[in-house]
């Protein structure tokens, strides 16, 4: 997927990784876990810069960056950070956890570009459904040992793209954001689970000056 212009009127301040997805591309889920949809918000181009992204247009449009990626280029099953560049939208980076398990990923950043993703997160058919992975999540994350409040968000309807086309279904888990990091190296941890499901993402971010030209 392109980095299309649907991200770049996107938020200043995000709120908002952790994945196991089942379903096929194209389908409503039965249930997705994972660092990782029906609001017509997600897909609205309007949204001011300076405005935060709902909820539902944060998780639709990280669900379209993880499921629109070119074949064999998962970011959630990427185990060595060797595409989680692909498709990043230009106003925040997004990062991933996994289909479960633990990774440890070495990626580049901009240094203007804020974090955003889920520790543990789930998309499914209903809302019920959802709200029970939900009331079993627990999750953690840290920049450099330092560890970031975490945003729970509830069941929300969102809508989200895919190389097969749209999906439609209730996302919800355990976000993170993290403003825009100074150049250099840092360390960000990801930990999840819900239930029997448990997801670990270890960053080794080296954060690059943007070059102005």
């Amino acid at each position: 997927m392109r980095r299309c212009s649907l991200f770049l009127s996107v938020l200043l301040a995000l709120v908002v990784t952790g994945c196991s997805t089942q379903s096929p591309e194209g389908r409503s889920p039965e249930g997705e876990e994972s660092t990782a949809e029906t609001s017509t918000a997600a897909t609205t181009e309007g949204t001011s810069r300076n405005q935060p992204m709902t909820d539902a247009e944060l998780q639709s449009r990280w669900w379209s960056w993880a499921r629109s990626a070119p074949e064999g280029q998962d970011p959630v099953r990427d185990a060595t950070g060797r595409f989680c560049a692909v498709n990043q939208p230009e106003l925040v980076w997004f990062v991933a956890g996994t289909y479960g398990g633990t990774v440890r990923r070495s990626c580049r950043v901009p240094a203007d570009s804020p974090l955003a993703g889920p520790v543990v997160n789930r998309i499914t058919d209903t809302a019920a459904a959802c709200g029970d992975f939900l009331a079993e999540a627990e999750g953690t994350a840290s920049v450099d040992g330092t560890e970031i409040t975490l945003r729970r968000i509830e069941p929300t309807g969102i809508t989200y793209e895919t190389r097969s086309g749209t999906v439609r279904g209730f996302g919800c888990g355990l976000w993170l954001r993290v403003p825009p990091l100074s150049p250099g190296k840092h360390t960000l941890t990801l930990r999840g689970s819900s239930g029997e499901f448990s997801t670990e993402a270890r960053y080794e971010l080296t954060v690059e000056p943007t070059t102005k030209g």
